[in-house]
């Protein structure tokens, strides 16, 4: 066979399954109740296997753009599913069947190894609204000491309530979409802790470029190298400016760094691209700092200055400013900051910031608070209240969101229904807020 190196896949296959392409693959899995919706290619009829608890069916059924219902299924219950046809059979797909929260963009079962040559768990959820009102949804595969390289991307045509696979991109790792001068954008790493990555879509998520690589990294398994996350990329003084890091928690913690670009450059060469100096606050001048520094920031303007505010630990953001030339950081403050154990997303509305996050101890809490000033913070709302699950089975994490009007679409990394910890999770849901 001849070389391949694109980015852009469905489905991606590694060299190992590649005489398997024309295969009917089950490229997604989202159970609900009673039942289970199948996201399938290279099949418009095929014989279903679908076993659990006894139970076993074999039907043939019609494959309807790309999308395929199973019905009547026993709730809270495992099964295994495959399809074939005259080219072939699909890998066998685990789930379980559950009332899910919010509606299932995808799903992994933790024993589910169709995407072990990436990882076994969903994470990096990132969301974007297309111009035409539909909605993209990305995650990528992760598991510790695993490639972590694939995400993703999905499709909903109907206000998030329904979702479609349509591409899988590899490389990628954390990636982050969104629009500029009316195309799509994914920035990314090449894995965790990998090198900086962009590409583009012309056709809003479906074909890709080859990525650029902006800044070269390490490896999964290096001790150093960039770590991000699907942080939101801010528009300020005419350029695109967003936040990451470099280093790793086995090296002692990380350097800050914000990397940005002039609105009106081409984003797909490298060289146009900013990387400020690398940052660690000194804690022995700044004693009230996290010993290791900040993760996942948040680029936000308040009272005309740039601010990166930074996950520092339970109870605390780390504040550092943006210079004016976007070339360093320097130290602003450490503030109480009732999410700031896990990823958060800040956004400005009308003269409120908003943050989205857990709340105190665990991550099974989504909730919504409010500030006029960044330093002081209230409760508004719980978005998603599961208090009464096991903080250690149960999550619902690094939000991304989408601000329509008043309305916040959310994507969750969430563990729910057997996940193998809060961490490691099994779902990527959707969710509707109308701010008050």
């Amino acid at each position: 066979m001849r070389g391949y190196s694109g980015w852009s896949y469905l489905p991606f296959l590694p060299y190992n399954r590649i005489d398997k392409v024309n295969n009917p693959h089950i490229c997604s899995v989202s159970p609900y109740e009673n039942g289970v919706k199948l996201g399938i290619i290279n099949a418009e009829k095929c014989k279903i296997t679908i076993t659990g608890d006894g139970f076993e069916e074999k039907t043939v059924k019609t494959v309807q753009n790309r999308i395929l219902n199973i019905n009547n299924l026993a709730a809270d219950t495992g099964y295994s599913v495959f399809v074939e046809t005259d080219k072939g059979k699909s890998p066998v797909r685990k789930f379980r069947t559950g009332a899910y929260p919010g509606s299932v963009v995808s799903y992994l079962h933790p024993e589910d190894e169709a995407y072990i040559f990436s990882g076994r768990y969903l994470g990096s959820p990132s969301i974007v609204i297309l111009p035409d009102k539909r909605l993209l949804a990305s995650m990528d595969v992760f598991a510790g000491k695993e490639p972590q390289k694939l995400t993703q991307i999905f499709e909903s045509a109907d206000g998030g309530k329904t979702w479609t696979i349509i591409a899988e991109l590899n490389p990628c790792f954390w990636g982050k979409l969104f629009i500029h001068k009316d195309a799509l954008y994914m920035l990314s790493t090449s894995s965790e802790y990998g090198d900086l990555l962009i590409g583009k879509s012309y056709d809003f998520g479906r074909s890709w470029t080859k990525p650029t690589v902006i800044m070269r990294g390490s490896a999964g398994s290096c001790r150093n190298g960039f770590h991000k996350a699907p942080v939101r990329i801010e528009r300020y003084n005419g350029r695109l400016v967003t936040a990451v890091e470099f280093g790793s928690w086995e090296e002692g913690g990380f350097y800050n760094a914000v990397l940005s670009i002039d609105e009106e450059d081409d984003l797909l060469n490298e060289e146009n691209w900013l990387l400020s100096m690398p940052y660690k606050t000194d804690i022995s001048v700044h004693r009230e700092a996290p010993e290791k520094g900040g993760i996942e920031g948040n680029i936000i303007c308040i009272g005309g200055a740039l601010f990166n505010i930074l996950r520092a630990g339970d109870g605390k953001a780390l504040i550092l400013r943006v210079s004016d030339s976007f070339d360093k950081l320097e130290y602003f403050d450490t503030v109480d900051f009732p999410c700031g154990h896990s990823k958060f997303e800040l956004f400005a509305f009308g003269d409120t910031i908003y943050a989205v996050g857990n709340a105190l101890p665990g991550r099974n809490v989504l909730a919504l608070y409010m500030s006029k000033n960044i330093n002081s913070w209230e409760l508004a709302d719980k978005i998603i209240d599961g208090s009464g699950y096991d903080m250690a089975k149960v999550g619902f994490q690094y939000p991304s969101v989408a601000l329509k009007n008043n309305e916040l679409f959310i994507l969750s990394r969430t563990a729910f229904n057997g996940a193998n910890t809060f961490h490691n999770s099994n779902c990527i849901t959707f969710h509707k807020y109308s701010l008050p």
